[in-house]
């Protein structure tokens, strides 16, 4: 797939293309809650097509931390690193041994199709039942 601004339609769709253009990627961070409590997950987008390297995905940390983590990640395979799935490495993320996987399709389609529904809940659906009912309760 190749990356194209013309598909940009929203504000949110522009910084992403303009993160993967002066970044090599953006990074999407998952989670319920302000306060980052419950599942939480980060992410890469366009590392494939800008560096050449396989996307990355991290569960259970801290977003600052995860999106340092891709970052360093993008910038260890633009220095020419190279990591393969099952491998173990120490020396990426200091004081954590890490391991790198493939992901069955499967699961790379849920996280995404999980991602959007929580985007479309958080920004369209609960916006607009906090409307309703505060609309119900002026009219009452």
């Amino acid at each position: 797939m190749v990356l194209d601004r013309a598909i940009a339609k929203t504000n949110a769709d522009k910084k992403l293309f303009d993160n993967i253009e002066r970044y090599d990627c953006h990074v999407i961070s998952v989670h319920n809650r302000a306060d980052e409590t419950g599942p939480l997950f980060s992410y890469s987008i366009g590392l494939t097509e800008t560096v050449g390297c396989a996307e990355l995905l991290i569960v259970g940390l801290p977003s600052k931390l995860a999106h340092a983590m891709i970052n360093w990640y993008r910038d260890d395979a633009k220095a020419g690193s190279k990591f393969f799935a099952g491998q173990f490495y120490s020396g990426f993320l200091e004081g954590f041994v890490t391991r790198h996987t493939e992901m069955p399709d499967w699961l790379a389609i849920l996280i995404i199709a999980s991602s959007l529904f929580l985007i479309i809940f958080y920004y369209i659906l609960y916006p607009n039942q906090l409307k309703r009912k505060a609309n119900h309760a002026t009219i009452h």
